[in-house]
C-alpha cells in the first residue's frame, strides 16, 4: 500500500511518498528503493508528480514510464502535463489491462504556475472531491 501525501499552500508544496512497491497478489515486499515521485522543471513553473497503484511494470518502475510520458513535451502548462499524463496513463493501464488485469491507478499532480498552487487527480477510480470507486474504470 502506498502512502501519498500532497499540501498545497499559498507559497508551498509539500508532497511525501514511500518507496515500498509490494505485490499485490501475495502481500510479498517487491522493492524498498522505488522513487514515486517525479519532479517537474518548466520554463514557467515548477511542481511534482507522485503515483499510487501500479509501481512496476515489465521491469520498470513507474516513475520511469512517467518521466518517458513528459520527455520532449516542451513549454506545457500544468494543465497540459495533467493532460499528457491521463491520455499516456490510459494508454499504459489498457496494455497491463489487456496482458494481466484493470487495476486502480492514481497521478496527483501539484504545481506552481504563475504564484498560485494548483493541483490535478489524474485517476481510474478517485478525485479529490471524495469519490472512491470500488473498481476501476478504463481510463
Amino acid at each position: 500500500m502506498t502512502l501519498n501525501i500532497t499540501l498545497l499552500t499559498e507559497r508551498m508544496i509539500y508532497q511525501s511518498a514511500d518507496f515500498r512497491l509490494t505485490n499485490s497478489d501475495t502481500g510479498e515486499i517487491i522493492s524498498d528503493t522505488s522513487t514515486k515521485l517525479v519532479t517537474l522543471q518548466y520554463g514557467e513553473w515548477d511542481g511534482f508528480v507522485s503515483y499510487t497503484g501500479i509501481g512496476r511494470w515489465k521491469g520498470r518502475d513507474t516513475s520511469e514510464f512517467v518521466m518517458e510520458w513528459l520527455t520532449g513535451l516542451h513549454d506545457a502548462t500544468p494543465g497540459d502535463v495533467a493532460t499528457w499524463i491521463r491520455d499516456k496513463g490510459t494508454e499504459w493501464l489498457r496494455n497491463i489491462e489487456t496482458a494481466w488485469r484493470r487495476e486502480r491507478q492514481t497521478f496527483i499532480l501539484a504545481a506552481f504556475e504563475a504564484g498560485r498552487p494548483q493541483l490535478a487527480v489524474i485517476s481510474n477510480f478517485e478525485d479529490c472531491f471524495g469519490r472512491n470507486d470500488a473498481n476501476a474504470g478504463p481510463s
